[in-house]
């Protein structure tokens, strides 16, 4: 029996998980304006995202600083997101705000929580949940404890590679249903699938064996698993 899929709720669900989060950071934000900017965030991770900043808005691609007192080689942390397109852009749209370090902060984890939601809840809907508990699952995976109390608030690290595992569970099983067509702006359902490992992968080796096990059982055959090493 072939599952269809209700494409307006499916944009009703997305846009759902993503306003929950939000606001569910936003209270945070409210109780401590400070909740995102502790430790790590304050001493490394935010000071080298200024530099970046700087370094594109001076027209150059920041893979060294000679600035920064944490790490003057940008593009040999992986942490930093170098060569993320993503990362890069969030980064250069927030600085373009007069924010606080701890806005920034808040701003990029909010994006990336968000990012995490949405993936969770389209593989929550092609697992064939409903749209309440897809958004529900969307939400345990975005604001559980670790994620929270220190991927979001501590070590943007596990944050901004964790947020994109669902999106690359989600593009694995895609590219393997020869069933399945998916159309985003010219882009054919495999190329899309490669460009979101090649952020997931690119943007913290730490988790390439999560990713490992996600290709291993989303895998009936061996073409999907070669793009991820040509991505790799």
């Amino acid at each position: 029996m072939k599952f269809r899929v209700n494409q307006s709720l499916n944009f009703f669900g997305v846009i759902s998980a993503g306003l929950i989060v939000v606001a569910f950071c936003l209270i945070l934000l409210w109780h401590d304006p400070f909740v995102f900017w502790n430790d790590d965030y304050e001493l490394s991770v935010l000071p080298v995202f200024a530099d970046v900043a700087r370094s594109w808005s001076e027209g150059h691609w920041p893979l060294l600083s000679p600035y920064s007192w944490v790490c003057g080689n940008l593009a040999g942390e992986f942490q930093y997101g170098t060569f993320s397109l993503f990362v890069n852009a969030a980064v250069v749209l927030i600085w373009k705000f007069p924010l606080t370090f701890a806005q920034q902060a808040a701003a990029l984890s909010m994006i990336h929580l968000s990012i995490l939601a949405i993936g969770a809840f389209l593989l929550a809907r092609d697992r064939r949940f409903s749209i309440a508990l897809s958004i529900f699952v969307a939400l345990v995976a975005s604001l559980n404890g670790w994620i929270i109390c220190w991927g979001a608030t501590d070590w943007f690290g596990a944050l901004g590679a964790f947020a994109w595992l669902p999106w690359a569970w989600w593009g694995a099983e895609r590219a393997l249903d020869q069933k399945r067509t998916l159309s985003l702006h010219g882009l054919d359902a495999g190329a899309f699938d490669r460009v979101v490992v090649d952020q997931v992968v690119r943007r913290n080796p730490q988790h390439h064996f999560d990713f490992a096990i996600v290709f291993r059982r989303a895998s009936r055959a061996g073409t999907f698993c070669a793009s991820v090493v040509v991505a790799s």
